[in-house]
């Protein structure tokens, strides 16, 4: 909330890309030294993640002039979908936990730089972006 007129949406939206770049990378290179390691590695994953969910619910919530309810239930449809195939990546059998959050972490980040690349060279008007 305090970032509100300090930095622009999309100013926001890359600063929460490269954080989570950087905190995969530190996962991938530091997070399996110590627990504290891991914690100041993940850290930063947790944190984007609680301030990308909002912002990004009310800008695809501005797209949508009718209906918002079915919209909303197709954001956190969504969602839900999304976070039971984290788990499942999750409780894969990887040969290190931390390693492999740091690559689910990694892939879904240039994943969602990605789609952004491409939402935004489709040059599509975007309410509140």
């Amino acid at each position: 909330m305090k970032l509100i007129g300090v930095v622009t949406p999309r100013q926001f939206t890359y600063g929460c890309f490269v954080l989570t770049v950087i905190a995969a990378v530190a996962l991938l290179t530091v997070g399996k030294l110590s627990p504290w390691w891991f914690l100041a590695a993940f850290l930063p994953v947790t944190v984007m993640e609680s301030a990308a969910r909002p912002f990004s619910t009310a800008i695809l919530l501005d797209q949508q002039k009718t209906d918002i309810g079915s919209a909303s239930s197709l954001i956190n449809a969504v969602n839900t979908v999304f976070g039971s195939l984290g788990m499942l990546l999750g409780a894969l059998n990887w040969s290190n936990f931390i390693e492999g959050l740091g690559i689910i972490t990694a892939v879904c980040a240039l994943l969602a730089i990605g789609g952004w690349y491409g939402l935004l060279r489709l040059q599509v008007k975007i309410e509140g972006l």
